[in-house]
């Protein structure tokens, strides 16, 4: 799960072997907060959640009260 989750950073911030690299650590601090906290863990569509995005899910939820079962 974690090699999977750092291949996927890797690949969408564009730090392939052949990418240029962020200038600075900062640089790469900025990018990857943004999208850790914008797009991994809001809008993502997660298998264990049956396909929906976390705030999908939750507005889901909090519309019908109720949770839709996960299948794995």
């Amino acid at each position: 799960m974690v090699e999977s989750f750092f291949s996927t950073l890797k690949h969408e911030l564009d730090l392939d072997d052949d990418a240029e690299t962020p200038k600075s650590p900062q640089q790469l601090i900025r990018h990857m907060v943004f999208w850790i906290d914008g797009y991994y863990n809001r809008e993502r569509r997660h298998s264990t959640i049956g396909y929906l995005s976390p705030i999908d899910y939750e507005q889901q939820f909090i519309a019908t009260r109720t949770l839709t079962p996960a299948r794995p």
